[in-house]
């Protein structure tokens, strides 16, 4: 699709409007305050236009974007990030996230307030993701699939990625997967926590008006 037609599809202007300032009180008496950028009040959407191909942290961006513009109070429940083709100006890439109909402003609070304990978290104590080990394993909450984990875990250690990781630096060249990613250990607990805040779907949302688009650009329903 050119980069223009996805953003009529969507109201989206290809400028992407002021910062908003925000500032939200969060369950545990912590306040925390920014600007959230891309929000579009007219068209109910947060839109965030990019001069690069790579989206592949689209999702979790948007998320968070429309967790803060949901507990701010503002009635936001779709996201988009339009990514400009290098090679064909006229071209575009588009990713999406919806909130579903259950994330209300206090179910976004609550969302807001987990994902800060979990960045004090992650700022205390170190958590791989050795490649794409910890997609592998808790990427369904339902379903924790190790045996998925063990195979990516041992392919991202025989990569020459893995020697310029930081994973390499703190677990050295043997690292055992038991031992990281130990069912009782913090590493284990921290990214079963996170995949239950930032859990997403596939599929359409049901609960939004309007024209949707083709689902394979979706990344899903937080």
């Amino acid at each position: 699709k050119s980069f223009v037609d996805v953003c009529n599809k969507f109201s989206m202007k290809p400028v992407e409007p002021e910062p908003t300032p925000v500032s939200i009180d969060l369950l545990d008496g912590h306040t925390i305050a920014g600007d959230l950028v891309g929000f579009q009040p007219a068209s109910g959407l947060i839109g965030l236009v990019k001069v690069h191909d790579k989206y592949d942290k689209d999702h979790c961006e948007l998320a968070l974007r429309l967790l803060a513009a949901m507990a701010y109070g503002e009635e936001v429940k779709k996201g988009i990030a339009v990514h400009l083709n290098a090679s064909k100006a006229t071209k575009a890439l588009a990713r999406l996230v919806y909130l579903g109909e259950e994330v209300t402003q206090n179910v976004a609070k609550s969302k807001l307030t987990e994902l800060v304990d979990l960045m004090s978290r992650a700022s205390s104590s170190p958590m791989p993701s050795f490649g794409d080990t910890v997609k592998a394993i808790y990427g369904d909450p339902d379903s924790i699939n190790l045996d998925a984990g063990r195979e990516k875990f041992r392919y991202f250690v025989g990569t020459p990625d893995y020697k310029q990781s930081f994973e390499w630096r703190i677990f050295g060249d043997e690292p055992d997967f038991d031992s990281v990613f130990a069912a009782d250990g913090v590493v284990a607990e921290f990214w079963t926590d996170y995949y239950r805040v930032m859990r997403f779907t596939k599929g359409k949302p049901t609960h939004l008006s309007g024209e949707l688009p083709d689902g394979r650009s979706c990344w899903g329903i937080l």
